[in-house]
């Protein structure tokens, strides 16, 4: 399986890095970030559908990151260059990021 040859600090490192950009690359998503601390790891995000608010911690995006990739590997998730390509930043854009995060909050891809 891909996703255990992966260690857990180069999916860390990779969050960081595309979790940086998403507060403004979402802001067409659904999930609207409204609260960021980058030095943490931490987001509150707001569910434009529900209006539900839901915070996001560095474990949950680890978690969102595997369930992802076996979505990507499955077939059932088609972006980017998803899984071949996914260890690389510059491959993630607003909806693979976006996509993270709804794997992180709901457990699946419920949006786009």
């Amino acid at each position: 399986m891909v996703i255990a040859m992966i260690s857990e600090n180069e999916k860390v490192v990779l969050i960081i890095e595309v979790m940086q950009g998403y507060p403004e690359a979402g802001s067409g998503n659904t999930l609207k970030c409204l609260k960021w601390k980058y030095d943490v790891c931490q987001y509150t995000f707001i569910d434009e559908e529900t209006g539900e608010k839901h915070k996001v911690f560095l474990r949950g995006l680890l978690k969102g990151f595997d369930i992802l990739m076996e979505l990507a590997i499955r077939g059932k998730y088609k972006n980017c260059n998803f899984p071949n390509g996914m260890m690389d930043a510059g491959n993630w854009d607003g909806l693979d990021t976006d996509a993270l995060v709804q794997c992180a909050i709901f457990g699946d891809v419920i949006y786009g």
